[in-house]
């Protein structure tokens, strides 16, 4: 059996596992991925949806909640970061969200740190 097959019961589409540089807490679950584009449920105690949209041809967003709290227009390559305030139940933290791309135009990493914690990660490297 091929080591990427999955049980019945498994979710195919579940967020790959970090390559251990990232804090074992994990706040963060993938809700939809598709060509330069993912969306991430961040859990209690954030309870937020982060979307990054790197599609827009020189535009570049991240939306929080369905409501953009970032843009970028860049003509030569991708943005490599995106700083924003996000409102949870905690207060007003300090997010980042940091995408990496490949040549060919397919995302290789999506880092989203919320008051200095990594809460979630996609390497696929």
């Amino acid at each position: 059996m091929a080591s990427d097959s999955y049980e019945y019961n498994e979710n195919p589409y579940r967020s790959p596992e970090s390559s251990g540089r990232s804090n074992p807490l994990r706040f963060g679950q993938l809700v939809a991925s598709g060509w330069l584009y993912r969306k991430v449920q961040l859990l209690e105690p954030f309870n937020v949806v982060i979307e990054y949209n790197g599609r827009g041809i020189g535009c570049e967003r991240v939306l929080v909640n369905s409501v953009v709290v970032a843009k970028r227009a860049s003509w030569l390559w991708f943005a490599p970061r995106f700083e924003f305030v996000l409102s949870t139940k905690l207060g007003e933290l300090p997010a980042i969200v940091e995408v990496r791309v490949w040549p060919w135009f397919a995302l290789y990493r999506i880092t989203i740190r919320v008051g200095g914690i990594e809460v979630y990660v996609e390497d696929f490297r």
